[in-house]
């Protein structure tokens, strides 16, 4: 039941090795969570997932198709990226037709519901709003999508803690009926923990450690030190 898979993927810039023989898989209806501090490769990686670098080395597999190069995977994918300037003097009904016209599926009463949440007003330009709206533009868009992988950066970057909590349990709601797969990457392991099934941490661009949330659970052991006063 494997819906993305990723081979020994490597990226170089000029001398520089930013990922490093990376392979992993992603069944469907799985939360991948990709964890690691900031310059380690996370959002590089991310790119490469959703066909925007091209690797130096190895695949990135979807269904069994190559997605770099291939609009109709693509298709199938919706990418929230971290910083997103594309939109920058349309305003919010600007960017749902422009989705309409480009995704036949895009659900417009989905958006509105969660925007229900969100609270953004449709008529600012989306240059006009903070970081943490412009994320949650974003998200909806994503949302809207009914694709079948959502690729999430950072997502939670910018939200205050009640926003963290409805854009986590969106994102359970969109898995819950086994179809669709979301990876999300943060620099904070316990904010995920809540919805995700496997944790993939990165270092220095290669894979530290790639294991299921529980098994990660089941091996950190508390340790109480007492000393004499």
């Amino acid at each position: 039941n494997i819906m993305l898979e990723i081979k020994n993927y490597s990226l170089n810039y000029g001398n520089n090795c930013i990922l490093d023989n990376i392979s992993f898989s992603l069944d469907k209806g799985k939360v991948l969570g990709i964890v690691g501090p900031s310059g380690v490769g996370k959002t590089s990686l991310i790119k490469g997932i959703v066909g925007i670098y091209k690797g130096t080395e190895g695949k990135v597999l979807y269904d069994g198709d190559e997605v770099y190069d291939n609009p109709n995977i693509k298709k199938k994918i919706a990418f929230v990226p971290d910083e997103h300037n594309s939109f920058y003097l349309i305003t919010l009904r600007e960017i749902i037709n422009f989705y309409k016209g480009l995704y036949p599926d895009f659900n417009e009463d989905k958006f509105y519901s969660i925007n229900k949440l969100f609270k953004i007003p449709l008529n600012k330009r989306f240059l006009q709003l903070s970081k943490g709206m412009k994320m949650r533009v974003n998200l909806m868009v994503a949302f809207s999508l009914n694709a079948e992988l959502l690729v999430l950066d950072e997502p939670t970057s910018g939200l205050d803690p009640k926003k963290k909590k409805k854009v986590l349990k969106i994102i359970l709601d969109e898995v819950s009926n086994g179809n669709k797969s979301v990876i999300i990457s943060s620099h904070n392991l316990i904010e995920l923990e809540r919805i995700c099934d496997d944790v993939l941490r990165l270092n220095e661009g290669k894979v530290e450690y790639h294991n299921t949330l529980e098994n990660i659970k089941r091996n950190i052991k508390k340790i109480q030190i007492a000393f004499d006063m």
